[in-house]
């Protein structure tokens, strides 16, 4: 189920957990996107992992595959499909909170669209 998420409400919860929470985020959101686009991948559990042993490398390709996912379930629902890879990538490392936030918004107004 796509749930759509308070994007001020994650970043609060980021903070506040002292990011434990964006882990929490990164999984779920992975998820999403993976059920939005229809498509089989990496779960959000080892998306975490990996990005964890990796040093937050495997994060970076994590952003670039996520925005790529976006833009075919958009293309799926007919919505115009927009390449923010670079832009994923810039914030995912300088903050990864705002490039999560990029993301669940996307997700935000595809939930709209998404019938399960």
């Amino acid at each position: 189920m796509i749930k759509k998420r308070s994007i001020v409400a994650c970043i609060l919860l980021s903070i506040l957990t002292c990011f434990i929470y964006t882990m929490y985020w990164i999984v779920v959101i992975n998820d999403e996107i993976l059920m939005l686009a229809d498509e089989e991948g990496t779960s959000g559990t080892m998306v975490l992992v990996l990005t964890i042993v990796t040093c937050g490398l495997y994060g970076i390709y994590w952003c670039c595959k996520m925005a790529g996912l976006l833009n075919k379930a958009k293309a799926k629902k007919g919505m115009v499909g927009n390449s923010n890879k670079p832009l994923y990538v810039i914030f995912y490392i300088f903050g990864v909170i705002i490039a999560m936030a990029m993301m669940q918004s996307e997700v935000n107004k595809l939930a709209d669209y998404y019938k399960a």
